[in-house]
């Protein structure tokens, strides 16, 4: 329970820090990404408290390149 509020309220201090900022330059586009990644960030941190199993970038990349890779240990083997 701790560790989700502290990542809430880390979240939200970084949130009322930069968004009156980009609100004063009228940065529309540039808010509306910082958003989008502040959320999906703060969703992925807390699930990672809560100790969820998430999918890892690098096994999708390991399955793309894994028959390049059976390929090579057969030539040169």
């Amino acid at each position: 329970m701790w560790p989700i509020l502290g990542i809430l309220s880390v979240s939200t201090a970084v949130f009322f820090i930069e968004v009156p900022k980009l609100r004063k330059k009228n940065k529309k586009k540039d808010l509306a990404y910082f958003c989008i990644f502040l959320t999906a960030a703060t969703i992925i941190s807390i699930l990672e408290s809560m100790g969820k199993n998430l999918w890892n970038p690098l096994d999708l990349i390991q399955a793309f390149y894994a028959p390049f890779n059976a390929w090579l240990q057969n030539i040169f083997t």
